[in-house]
């Protein structure tokens, strides 16, 4: 199969057409200028950006320390306020506000798997019977319209009490991490989940999470 296929999906969207649309397009734009962050000195390695020209920070080592230099400035196409970090300042500053956020964030919960699994299982079960019973209705020979309506309102009840089981959380809360104590690899991971983007300008950073 060659070329483009498109499908027409009979359910609605869970995300608005413009929103999808204007998101495709900002990573169109950025696609040429972010890259994927593989350095090796940094956690913040593919996350910081000079907020002059856009381009990213990359790891330059000093005479004293090693700093975060604009992409753009070591290529002579940026002249930003912002194209200079000191590498340890920026991941200290930075830091700061990722342990914070973490902080603030909610513990993660366990779902409990304990019957999870029959539950699944006879959930699948029954949506199967209620679908059926459905297409009977459609049947003119299929029986009591009736007598059918009330086994398919029987069936979405305890399919209903099913998928409340499922989704039923643990009592005993997950911990999140401590940052203070996440090796390097740690907390790019952290970084990448929470954080969007982060721009230096000036004597600032901006931190944008997601």
């Amino acid at each position: 199969l060659t070329g483009t296929l498109a499908i027409s999906a009979p359910h609605e969207g869970l995300i608005p057409a413009r929103l999808w649309l204007d998101c495709q397009e900002r990573l169109s734009a950025s696609v040429n200028r972010r890259q994927a962050g593989k350095g090796r000195r940094t956690w913040l390695s593919g996350l910081i950006y000079c907020a002059n020209c856009g381009s990213a920070m990359t790891v330059t080592q000093g005479r004293h320390a090693a700093y975060l230099v604009c992409g753009g400035r070591k290529r002579k196409r940026c002249a930003g306020a912002g194209a200079v970090w000191r590498l340890a300042d920026a991941e200290s500053l930075i830091g700061e506000c990722m342990a914070e956020r973490l902080m603030g964030l909610p513990s993660p919960v366990q779902r409990d798997s304990a019957g999870t699994g029959a539950a699944g299982a006879e959930l699948e079960r029954l949506m199967l019977r209620r679908e059926m019973l459905l297409q009977l209705l459609t049947d003119p020979s299929g029986g009591s319209p009736a007598v059918i309506s009330e086994a398919a309102e029987r069936l979405t009840a305890r399919i209903g009490a099913l998928e409340r089981e499922t989704e039923r959380p643990k009592r005993r809360a997950g911990s999140l991490p401590d940052w203070s104590r996440c090796t390097q690899a740690e907390r790019r991971d952290i970084a990448r989940i929470l954080v969007q983007g982060i721009y230096a300008e000036g004597t600032t950073l901006h931190i944008y999470f997601a």
